[in-house]
């Protein structure tokens, strides 16, 4: 996180002359041949590498007031998610109207992925960053009133003290809440949890509804880095813009192989060795045994001789 004094730039340092026409749409003093100059807060992709990424296995209460539990026996449901870190090349930086640009952030502190039924995720047009064109850079135009993601469940947002007034908040960080249908939840979730000790590298493509300057949209090349933003209105701890998962994906590495440690011989006390024989010694061995076959029969015939003469 970087501060308000810390900020070296910042398309949303000078804000001197921006009106706030909805939650989606600012406009500027700059005049065009038909219209004013406009940020539009509009789908975006966000590039994230992920850290620290862990299946959590977690049980919750289903009632929301513990007077509803009939019986004093609470029932418990069950809340499975995937945590994680993240961080990214682009900015996200807090503005306001009337103080420009407050904090900006390369990383997220808290990313959790939960369960969702089939059908949740995509708000009511499911809209895309090709939506986002349409209302920006040189297209701009003023944003509908319920924005372009209306009804998305997931969310970007600022986490700050709850309670003001016990002074100003010195650690502000941005949070991100997202979903997967239900299925695609839980073969990840088993996937990550089988394999959690092999996890070598996760990167995740999000879509979030964020502030960008005019110019920027119109100039910048998707491998460039950029910078977006989020408003800081007049009720200051909701700061937000609506999200969801584009891709995720994680490379698992191959299990290790076991090193065993080499024996040491002492070969001063080591029990002599039988080695094999090679071709001459068999031949060798052959020799002696055809050579000992007459030997033994002459005996026998001798001693044949000896006995009879008796």
């Amino acid at each position: 996180m970087i501060k308000k004094q810390d900020i070296l730039s910042s398309d949303f340092n000078d804000t001197e002359g921006w009106t706030l026409v909805n939650e989606f749409t600012i406009h500027t003093d700059h005049q065009l041949s038909d219209r004013p100059m406009m940020l539009t807060k509009v789908p975006k992709r966000l590039q994230l590498d992920l850290a620290d990424i862990r299946a959590v296995d977690s049980y919750g209460c289903s009632a929301d007031d513990w007077n509803d539990i009939e019986d004093g026996a609470p029932e418990y449901r069950h809340e499975p998610l995937i945590s994680a870190r993240a961080d990214t090349e682009d900015k996200i930086t807090i503005f306001s109207i009337e103080d420009g640009a407050l904090l900006q952030f390369h990383e997220i502190m808290n990313v959790l992925i939960r369960p969702i039924s089939v059908g949740k995720i995509g708000g009511e047009t499911n809209a895309t960053t090709l939506d986002g064109i349409g209302f920006s850079g040189m297209s701009s135009r003023d944003v509908p009133e319920k924005g372009l993601m209306d009804g998305e469940p997931g969310s970007l947002w600022l986490h700050t003290d709850p309670w003001p007034e016990r002074g100003a908040n010195e650690a502000p960080a941005l949070h991100l809440n997202l979903y997967l249908d239900e299925p695609q939840f839980n073969d990840f979730f088993n996937s990550l949890l089988a394999n959690s000790d092999k996890v070598e590298k996760a990167t995740m493509a999000t879509i979030v509804e964020m502030f960008e300057t005019e110019v920027q949209a119109s100039l910048n090349e998707p491998w460039m880095n950029s910078e977006y933003g989020l408003l800081q209105g007049d009720h200051k701890d909701l700061v937000s813009g609506r999200a969801r998962i584009e891709r995720i994906s994680i490379g698992y590495s191959k299990p290790a192989s076991v090193q065993y440690p080499a024996v040491q011989v002492d070969n001063d006390h080591a029990a002599p060795m039988l080695a094999m024989p090679d071709d001459r010694s068999v031949e060798m061995l052959r020799s002696v045994r055809a050579r000992l076959g007459w030997v033994i029969g002459l005996l026998v015939v001798l001693i044949l001789v000896l006995v009879s003469a008796a």
